[in-house]
């Protein structure tokens, strides 16, 4: 689904895994997939056309599991930093959308006892972003 937007859009698009990640993550598949989705979705919406989107997921000190979604589109400001993670904060773009989706992955993360945060500009970088999000990997419920 993803790769047909790159394309569409010549957008490299570029998965990264540590070599230690595990087989299996304690969590929820479809919740997991639906963060993830609703994150690339953002990345490739707010990236502009020749742009780059990279997924990557590691193994943090913490001995959680992080996954990561970074692009070179323009970014988001320190204000609209402080209110995206709430329930229909629209920021003020031509783009669609109802404001709900990285609010309810917040609330999904947060259930798992995670982290869910953004940087923007990522390091390194003069604009875009890098949502990220952390699981335990000793999540006790696998049901949420």
């Amino acid at each position: 689904m993803m790769k047909e937007k790159a394309f569409h859009h010549s957008i490299r698009f570029e998965v990264k895994t540590a070599p230690d990640m595990p087989k299996e993550i304690n969590a929820d598949e479809r919740k997991l997939m639906q963060i993830i989705i609703n994150l690339l979705s953002n990345a490739f919406k707010f990236t502009p056309d020749g742009g780059e989107v990279t997924l990557e997921a590691s193994i943090t000190l913490e001995n959680e599991i992080i996954i990561s979604v970074t692009d070179n589109g323009s970014g988001v400001s320190i204000e609209n930093q402080k209110k995206l993670f709430a329930p229909f904060e629209r920021l003020e773009t031509q783009k669609e959308g109802t404001g709900l989706g990285v609010a309810l992955c917040k609330k999904i993360v947060n259930l798992w006892n995670g982290k869910i945060g953004i940087i923007s500009p990522p390091q390194g970088s003069e604009k875009g972003s890098c949502f990220y999000f952390t699981i335990p990997l000793q999540n006790e419920d696998k049901s949420i």
